[in-house]
């Protein structure tokens, strides 16, 4: 299939959550903003918020008729992703082009795709300019030997790992996530309602059980006006004002946490959020807990 719309479905599988949460995927999100935004006919399936088994995933991959799916996720969720490109490979058409993502697949590039015959692509890392430069590639005819992060399979089989895509510098140039294709009203903290936003990128810390500062290269920090932007921006058009950082380590740097907090008193909407930090940081903003709650703080996630 070729055109500047070409039909591409990013898939978060089947899997177990915990009636206390279920949270959006927001990589899942970010790539399909930055798709549509170049030109790409996309479709999001969340099997887990929508209670879809794997009968029902490849009902809808079907009706949708995507020349691309992507799937992906951490060790987990990987055998589910490859449950679903074999199953769309057998039974809807083996043209259907393959792609798996996430901290798994990074890692196992090869492993997975000697493990997974029906795996045509694994992207590597930080996904929103690789896929898209992959879908482009793909919609055009054009060969994979340019695109950059990637490991694929060629037409002998082989697995060929092209070079390493660097890192976002800016990733204030990522557009906002693409909301309205998830199901955002079945996503919750002990029935709040809540999405997620992120605040960085990497981490300058590297514990050594710890993938983060491996799949983001460098510590990249989001414009505090950008991160309040987007959550009056989600309140506004989805109904939502709390937000969980699905960033690992967010608000090391207290320049950026006192900038947020600054943009928060300014916003004049009232937005609620909780992060994950560490111990040692989150105890030297011990004078600005208060304001921090204030400014609608309501959790931490301390490891």
């Amino acid at each position: 299939m070729k055109g500047a719309r070409m039909k591409v479905m990013l898939i978060q599988p089947p899997m177990f959550h915990l009636k206390v949460q279920l949270s959006p995927n927001l990589g899942l999100a970010y790539i399909a903003a930055v798709l549509e935004r170049d030109g790409f006919d996309v479709q999001v399936l969340d099997a887990a918020a929508e209670n879809l088994d794997f009968d029902g995933v490849i009902e809808r991959i079907r009706a949708f008729s995507p020349a691309v799916i992507g799937a992906g996720g951490q060790t987990p969720v990987s055998v589910r992703s490859m449950t679903i490109f074999r199953r769309a490979k057998k039974e809807i058409g083996q043209d259907i082009v393959t792609v798996a993502g996430g901290p798994h697949f990074s890692f196992t590039d090869r492993e997975s795709l000697a493990e997974c015959a029906q795996l045509d692509v694994v992207v590597r890392g930080e996904g929103e300019e690789t896929m898209s430069h992959l879908c482009k590639s793909i919609a055009t005819g054009q060969p994979l030997d340019d695109v950059s992060g990637i490991t694929w399979r060629n037409r002998q089989g082989e697995a060929v790992r092209n070079p390493d895509r660097p890192p976002i510098a800016n990733i204030d140039s990522i557009p906002f996530p693409a909301w309205h294709l998830f199901p955002v009203d079945k996503y919750h903290w002990v029935g709040n309602r809540l999405l997620a936003t992120s605040s960085s990128r990497g981490c300058p810390y590297r514990c050594p059980y710890c993938i983060t500062w491996k799949m983001h290269r460098g510590v990249r920090h989001r414009d505090p006006a950008k991160i309040v932007e987007e959550m009056v921006w989600a309140k506004r058009n989805f109904g939502h004002d709390t937000f969980f950082f699905q960033d690992d380590v967010s608000f090391l740097a207290r320049e950026q946490l006192e900038g947020f907090l600054d943009e928060l008193e300014q916003c004049g909407e009232k937005l609620y959020w909780y992060y994950e930090a560490r111990e040692d940081n989150f105890l030297s903003f011990r004078d600005l807990w208060e304001r921090m709650k204030r400014n609608g703080l309501f959790k931490i996630v301390l490891g």
